[in-house]
């Protein structure tokens, strides 16, 4: 049980990881820096499919 309360923790911590990775990629986006915006968007994707591959896997 402990084990699955951990991986809970580190899934809510990746999920605020990746809001905080939208935000930025927003802000590029919106500064015209549309290279990093798209990197940094390609980075949240993944943050997002990796609790996916957890959760249904």
């Amino acid at each position: 049980m402990d084990k699955h309360i951990d991986i809970m923790r580190r899934i809510i911590e990746l999920a605020g990881t990746c809001l905080e990775g939208l935000e930025h990629a927003k802000s590029r986006m919106n500064e015209g820096d549309f290279e990093n915006g798209i990197i940094m968007l390609h980075n949240v994707l993944d943050g997002y499919y990796q609790v996916e591959l957890f959760l249904y896997h």
